[in-house]
């Protein structure tokens, strides 16, 4: 407890924090998608990044307003949230904004999230970076997602790394990604 009388870890919370997980509690609990709303909006107006990201799927997914989507993935993104970032990023990428994407990706990324540095890796990998795309793979991996180890592998088996091939696919198999199963097959067939 601080000086003050809060505990230590209430000050790391974010503003909104409350109202957000009240609005997680009635989207899932409950199937309340307007109050789960009404309850991201009072946390969002608080700054909460999270919060954002929750509108903007909301949006998206609920309403299909593609615009009100973007704004919201956009301030979770300058907010913090990789969530956010990836959203985003998959936005852009379905419109043709490969830079754009490409961005969001690399914001999504430096904030933590796995699956915005696997989109990551692969687009660098369509450029022609294995070296970047390499990277981008294995702090996918790293954070537990099934995608970048899987391509991990595939980057490590062009190379002729069989054993660090076999590892990254190992890794996907145990997080369920398709297509791991037949690289290790292929990799252990003579």
């Amino acid at each position: 407890m601080t000086s003050d009388g809060t505990h230590a870890h209430d000050t790391d919370r974010h503003p909104g924090e409350d109202a957000f997980q009240r609005g997680l509690i009635l989207l899932y609990q409950d199937a309340d998608y307007d109050g789960a709303g009404r309850a991201w909006q009072e946390a969002d107006a608080l700054g909460h990044p999270g919060a954002a990201t929750h509108l903007g799927l909301l949006a998206f997914h609920e309403h299909r307003d593609v615009a009100a989507a973007e704004i919201a993935y956009a301030r979770g993104a300058e907010r913090g949230d990789g969530n956010g970032a990836f959203h985003l990023g998959l936005l852009c990428e379905q419109r043709g904004d490969i830079d754009g994407a490409e961005a969001a990706y690399a914001l999504g990324d430096q904030l933590g999230h796995g699956g915005a540095a696997a989109n990551l890796g692969v687009m660098l990998h369509e450029r022609d970076d294995a070296v970047a795309a390499e990277a981008a793979f294995t702090r996918a991996d790293a954070r537990g997602h099934g995608s970048g180890a899987f391509n991990l592998g595939l980057i490590r088996e062009a190379r002729g790394d069989h054993a660090g091939a076999r590892e990254a696919y190992l890794r996907a198999h145990e997080r369920g990604e398709s297509g791991a199963d037949q690289a290790l097959a292929r990799l252990l067939t003579p």
